[in-house]
């Protein structure tokens, strides 16, 4: 037993006993295989008072190197991530979720927060100024997760405003294709632009989607997991085959470099 003197030497074991599980079951700890500490365990008992505080120093020392939160934070992450995949959600959104949710982890220091910290880490979203869709998507992320585990809540979501969006005209996007020297470049910014394709959309291309004949090029997997079949105008196929006549030949995990487009005369 502790003492104002340390340690008794004939209860040195009960007492290294109890230290063991102190250390060996911290919640919420589900993993931890540290070899070192384990096999400090299985080493005689102190016969010494000395003996004693040194196991004490060991004991706390190595304490402070358990990071007892990540494995946890880490599992309600996978367990969220499974949640939402089964809405049918793409995989860079769910990606998204899962590192909003993560943030929303870190701020709370808990992975079961309640109304209060869900409305506290709100407030400080707002009070950062992020944009009303950023805010929505954290608020559907603590929704859900609330659910998730039983403790559902009700955020409000930030209504969208009505301002009309900047367009550029004819003259803004022929400033920006001919400040573009790279054909490469110029070639992946005409794709996007006049096929109205997001960035992963253009960069998920392969050769058997972009159709030179019947100036056609087929998204897979588009928003909402949907394919579509689109028109190119004769200006961005003009672009395409001068690009096709300096295309490097490199191959990159069996494909050639993007945009991946299909050469017919």
């Amino acid at each position: 037993m502790l003492s104002e003197r340390g340690i008794d030497a004939e209860d040195g074991s009960r007492t290294r006993e109890h230290l063991r599980d102190r250390v060996l079951s911290p919640a919420p700890l589900t993993t931890w295989q540290p070899p070192r500490l384990l096999s400090f365990f299985l080493t005689p008992a102190p016969r010494s008072v000395g003996a004693g505080y040194s196991l004490l120093r060991e004991v706390k020392s190595m304490s402070k190197q358990i990071n007892y939160e990540m494995p946890a934070v880490d599992q309600a992450a996978n367990r969220f991530e499974h949640h939402i995949r089964s809405m049918g959600f793409r995989d860079s959104t769910i990606n998204d979720y899962v590192n909003r949710l993560r943030r929303y982890l870190a701020f709370c220091d808990t992975i079961s927060p309640d109304l209060a910290d869900a409305e506290r880490f709100r407030d400080s979203l707002i009070d950062r100024r992020l944009s009303r869709s950023s805010i929505n998507n954290y608020s559907f992320v603590m929704k859900n997760y609330h659910q998730m585990i039983g403790a559902p809540i009700k955020l409000p979501f930030l209504k969208m405003g009505s301002k009309l969006p900047y367009y550029f005209d004819e003259n803004d996007i022929r400033a920006i294709f001919n400040a573009i020297t790279n054909i490469k470049y110029l070639c992946v910014l005409q794709i996007g632009f006049y096929a109205s394709l997001r960035a992963s959309e253009v960069a998920n291309l392969d050769d058997s989607d972009i159709d030179l004949i019947n100036k056609t090029i087929r998204i897979r997997g588009g928003k909402n997991d949907k394919d579509a079949i689109l028109y190119l105008n004769d200006i961005c196929i003009d672009t395409l085959r001068k690009y096709l006549k300096v295309r490097p030949k490199k191959i990159i995990d069996g494909k050639q470099p993007p945009p991946i487009l299909q050469q017919q005369e």
